[in-house]
């Protein structure tokens, strides 16, 4: 068996769970946030470029709530001229 391994890389799941607790948590948003709204959310940083899936697509197909990889699109473009910078999805939100 082959593996590959991807730096600064999360799944869509992994995304999907930390970014429906940090929406409830809030007060802007609140508990009733639901997990297909914040799908949703993610779906559309998708199509806006603010991340890409793992082999660079963003916007070409939807983003899902499974295992497949994506990375954050800044980050990407930070680490074609610094190295890979391993950051947690949680983290990279907070850039936004």
């Amino acid at each position: 068996a082959h593996f590959r391994c991807y730096d600064c890389s999360f799944t869509g799941s992994e995304a999907v769970d930390y970014l429906h607790e940090l929406l409830r948590c809030n007060y802007n948003f609140g508990p009733e946030v639901t997990r297909y709204q914040t799908l949703q959310l993610l779906r559309k940083f998708f199509k806006a470029h603010v991340i890409e899936d793992i082999k660079g697509r963003h916007g070409t197909e939807d983003f899902e709530d499974n295992s497949h990889l994506y990375r954050y699109f800044v980050t990407l473009n930070i680490t074609r001229h610094f190295g890979c910078i391993v950051t947690p999805f949680s983290a990279l939100l907070a850039e936004i």
